[in-house]
């Protein structure tokens, strides 16, 4: 298939970042919003991107206002933004005059496939691309495959065909050629698990999630 960008989202710890920059992702997210509980701080998002080599550095913004992410880009020397799908387009266009720009538009449940084209189009031509986020109210591809979910597969398709779309998207290891081969989207976008206790994390599945993309792309 063709070449696939993987991106990396919701980083908040070292060893997330170290472990995505190994598994060779093209994109590393730090979560740099202030309405997340999660978020880090610029100091805390800089210190991160000290350590890993080879992948570029994107923050994650949701509501920030324009004097926030230009203290960040100037504070972190980022590669990139990404923004909430409410930015204006006047803060799109400043903003993709200084770096790489991506935009996050999220699918509700009800949405028409005419509502989600719309919503990716506002603004499409200043973006990078556009991360289209099912995961977040629960849309997985299983649910796309059976027509449980607001989008069909053929619709999905065509959007992808058109426009450059990061998918986030709940995909089983088993699930994931088919899912890819059918949509062949510009790229996917993954994000790492909970620590099971304080201090100690693993990464079996997400191992498993990444051989199978191996298999997929190489």
């Amino acid at each position: 298939m063709k070449k696939l960008i993987v991106k990396a989202a919701s980083v908040t710890t070292l060893t997330d970042a170290r472990y995505f920059a190994a598994r060779g992702v093209d994109w590393l997210g730090l979560s740099l919003d202030s309405s997340q509980d999660s978020n880090l701080s610029f100091a805390a998002a800089l210190a991160i991107k000290e350590w890993v080599e080879g992948v570029k550095v994107i923050g994650e913004f949701g509501w920030a206002d324009l004097d926030d992410i230009d203290e960040a880009l100037g504070m972190m020397g980022l590669d990139g933004v990404q923004v909430g799908q409410f930015a204006d387009e006047a803060t799109l266009n400043k903003l993709s005059e200084r770096c790489v720009l991506f935009r996050e538009v999220v699918v509700e449940p009800g949405m028409s496939v005419a509502d989600l084209a719309n919503a990716i189009e506002q603004g499409a031509t200043l973006v990078y691309a556009t991360v289209v986020n099912l995961a977040k109210n629960g849309i997985s591809w299983s649910d796309i495959a059976q027509g449980k979910s607001p989008i069909s597969v053929e619709e999905l398709t065509e959007l992808c065909r058109q426009y450059a779309l990061v998918l986030r998207l709940d995909t089983e290891p088993a699930e994931l050629e088919t899912c890819l081969r059918t949509l062949s989207p510009w790229g996917i976008e993954v994000r790492g698990g909970e620590e099971e206790k304080v201090g100690f994390k693993s990464f079996d599945e997400l191992d498993d999630w990444f051989d199978a993309l191996d298999e997929v792309i190489s």
